[in-house]
């Protein structure tokens, strides 16, 4: 095997796995949620949301929104923390409905 195929492949290793915890992740932060531990899993889905998921951005953001209903807790994100998710042109699906800004 050549120098630039094995970096392929240690490249394409790398990224498996990268993709493998995010998906753990994922599933903690959903896990957490199906518990009630809503604190727990806002802060794992807005870490999640920081590193440019966007699926993880639209949850925090709508938790964050509907904190003091839903969960009875306040679950604070700045608007600046909030923008950037909201910026991540990954996000945007266009035709998409906007996140709704919280009055």
């Amino acid at each position: 095997m050549n120098a630039r195929a094995f970096l392929l492949l240690l490249t394409l290793a790398s990224v498996a796995a990268q993709a493998q915890g995010i998906a753990q992740r994922l599933d903690d932060a959903q896990a957490s949620y199906e518990r009630g531990h809503y604190r727990l899993a806002f802060e794992r889905y807005a870490g999640l949301a920081d590193e440019g998921h966007c699926d993880a951005a639209r949850i925090a953001a709508q938790m964050a929104r509907w904190g003091s209903s839903l969960y009875a807790a306040s679950l604070q994100v700045d608007v600046g923390r909030l923008q950037r998710w909201r910026a991540n042109h990954r996000c945007a699906t266009p035709g998409a409905p906007q996140w709704a800004a919280r009055p």
